[in-house]
């Protein structure tokens, strides 16, 4: 009885950590996917030189997370 219990904990255990493991590899293409579309977004941008169009354009521009990915970019690099 004691090795059926054993057994089964390791079962349930390896399953968590195959969930957790794809959940955790699949993250990265979601980011890949925003980082596409913000670069997208950056690159169109209008001809015009009129005031209005410029501030429209500066206001929907999101920096907040500009630096966000610094310290991977640096672990990697060291």
């Amino acid at each position: 009885m004691n090795n059926k219990m054993v057994i089964g904990l390791l079962a349930i255990l390896a399953i968590v950590l195959v969930v957790l493991g794809l959940s955790l590899t699949s993250n990265p293409l979601n980011a890949d996917k925003t980082f596409e579309r913000e670069v997208t977004q950056v690159e169109n941008v209008s001809e015009s030189d009129e005031v209005s169009d410029i501030e429209m354009e500066l206001e929907s521009t999101n920096l907040d997370e500009l630096d966000k990915e610094i310290p991977m970019i640096e672990a990697e690099l060291n």
